[in-house]
């Protein structure tokens, strides 16, 4: 994973504050998964396609400026200790029928507030990722 840090920050709070932290995500995948991958962050977790490259050895997603990049090999090397990526998605409650219709093994997590929570699942090549809803109230 690649990462970058800026910021802006003033004094007295006339200026918001803005950090952005990771410029793209970087994941290692089978070929075959490509398909289950697509749908898992393209439809699940509503991602938008971005252009691959031309050799078509990975796929892209974008969620405004940082871009998912799913490189495709034969023999991909997943790391032992999975990467963590957390995505914001639209409803929780679509998330989980999804998963559940599929038979997709998931965990629920509900933080300190009630309107806190996530759900973390492995995605088609192996990897741990966090699903949440931005401003979760009701309806999970």
């Amino acid at each position: 994973m690649r990462a970058f840090v800026t910021g802006e920050f003033s004094v007295g709070g006339m200026n918001p504050s803005s950090i952005q932290a990771v410029e793209s995500v970087t994941l290692d995948a089978p070929r075959d998964r490509a398909e289950a991958l697509r749908w898992f962050y393209g439809d699940l977790a509503g991602l938008e396609p971005a252009s691959s490259g031309a050799a078509g050895d990975d796929l892209r997603f974008r969620s405004g400026r940082i871009v998912l990049t799913i490189r495709l090999a034969e023999a991909a090397v997943i790391d032992p200790i999975p990467v963590r990526l957390t995505v914001l998605v639209r409803s929780l409650a679509a998330v989980r029928k999804e998963l559940d219709e599929r038979g997709i093994t998931y965990e629920v997590f509900t933080g300190m507030l009630s309107s806190d929570r996530s759900i973390a699942v492995a995605d088609p090549a192996g990897y741990r990722v966090i699903l949440r809803q931005d401003g979760t109230l009701f309806g999970f």
